[in-house]
């Protein structure tokens, strides 16, 4: 993620929010494991969503745009629309783009 950073400015927002991210994961890696399946669980599942928000950060300080509903990369610009409320997990809310096909597509849950 360093490499990805570097020649920005250190105040850059996505490098401030990488480095935040970085350390969050790192602070849930050193977790000791958690007693019974759920704790256990619990903690696993904070792992995921910190390898998750690590691979944003490096899509982003790379340039990569992802479709937040298909997760297929969004090659042309002008294929893409805004998506100002998508709920990926944890109910948190993010903006980004979508295909713009995927936009109209109507999804139901599995």
């Amino acid at each position: 993620m360093a490499e990805l950073g570097s020649g920005r400015p250190q105040d850059d927002g996505p490098v401030v929010a990488a480095r935040a991210g970085v350390g969050e994961a790192r602070r849930r890696r050193a977790l000791p494991a958690r007693p019974g399946l759920l704790g256990e669980f619990e903690r696993v599942k904070r792992l995921a969503r910190s390898v998750v928000v690590l691979c944003d950060h490096c899509d982003t300080l790379a340039g990569i745009r992802v479709c937040l509903a298909c997760d297929v990369r969004i090659k042309d610009a002008a294929e893409a629309v805004p998506s100002e409320k998508v709920s990926p997990s944890g109910g948190a809310l993010r903006s980004g783009y979508v295909h713009a096909e995927c936009a109209n597509e109507v999804r139901r849950a599995r």
